[in-house]
């Protein structure tokens, strides 16, 4: 079994009451959520707020980024290795590298793809090429916020609900939070909220066909990068200037409108051939039954494949 599919909790490492508090919160689901919470999320929120009070500004912000970043790791880490009790192998460092580039290359793809046909439909338009600083300010930035939600929202909030409520409404749930989450960009609405959903799935799948984050960072990262570096669309509603200084024109259903490319159906439509080809890729057996037909079950029925 992978070791990020374990339910099994140890904290023999902790002094006697608080031994025994956290063990009757690990040995429920939603007790697993305060931890998590407590012992990750708390901390992200004030490594966020203590780095916007002591570097304020534009210039800062990827030291604060970095910042955040390292702070949920660590964060993150400890949690697995003291809470879960098991090394932390959705973070583990061989094939990273290889994974975040396959998953930059597929996203690049998902976006060019769309961009192309509306270019040839005379929707996309190019003025200029613009080789400047914000490229790399883009492509940092970017990764950064790749980082931070994968974490939050695939390696937290995703793989504790599937632990509860098994794959397929850990999918559902996780998909439709990270959508909702979004409704608060600018420019957002009906159709924009549809594909967010559709992107989450994607990014859902891509760490149940690895069972690690690198893949989902690298489509996250190569994703927003495309949008705003490649292309100078708008990236989930917020403005970007990147290499190509162009113009998008048509209805919003077909070229993403103000919101940015994802939002076209011609993205939404790759994203989800895309998460049916991961889904089908993925084993699953390796999948997990919600709570109430594991507790059905015999132990040799449980989808938990060793």
């Amino acid at each position: 079994m992978p070791d990020n599919l374990q339910t099994t909790t140890s904290t023999s490492a902790l002094p006697g009451f608080w031994q025994r508090t956290v063990q009757r919160l690990a040995n429920h689901g939603l007790g697993q959520f305060v931890l998590a919470f407590v012992l990750t999320l708390v901390p992200f929120i004030i490594a966020n707020a203590l780095a916007k009070l002591a570097l304020d500004g534009e210039q800062w912000l990827h030291i604060r980024n970095a910042f955040k970043v390292a702070v949920l790791t660590i964060a993150y880490c400890y949690y697995v290795k003291k809470i879960e009790q098991r090394r932390v192998s959705e973070l583990a460092l061989p094939g990273a590298v290889r994974e975040t580039l396959q998953g930059f290359g597929l996203a690049t793809l998902l976006i060019a793809v769309p961009v192309v046909l509306l270019w040839v439909g005379g929707y996309f338009t190019v003025q200029g090429i613009a080789l400047n600083f914000s490229l790399l300010h883009l492509w940092v930035g970017f990764f950064s916020v790749a980082v931070l939600e994968e974490l939050i929202f695939r390696a937290i909030l995703f793989r504790l609900l599937e632990r509860s409520l098994g794959t397929w409404l850990a999918i559902l749930v996780s998909s439709a939070l990270f959508s909702a989450v979004h409704w608060l960009n600018p420019h957002a609405d009906v159709l924009s909220t549809v594909q967010l959903l559709v992107l989450g799935l994607m990014f859902i799948a891509a760490f149940l066909y690895t069972r690690r984050l690198w893949l989902c960072v690298g489509l996250h990262w190569g994703w927003n990068y495309a949008q705003g570096g490649l292309f100078s669309s708008p990236v989930s509603g917020q403005k970007a200037e990147g290499l190509l200084q162009s113009t998008m024109t048509g209805p919003a259903w077909l070229t993403g409108g103000d919101f940015g490319i994802e939002a076209s159906v011609l993205a939404s439509c790759g994203a989800l051939v895309c998460t049916v080809l991961l889904l089908k890729a993925a084993r699953q057996q390796q999948w997990v039954l919600p709570f109430w037909r594991r507790a059905a079950a015999t132990p040799a029925t449980i989808a938990t494949a060793d």
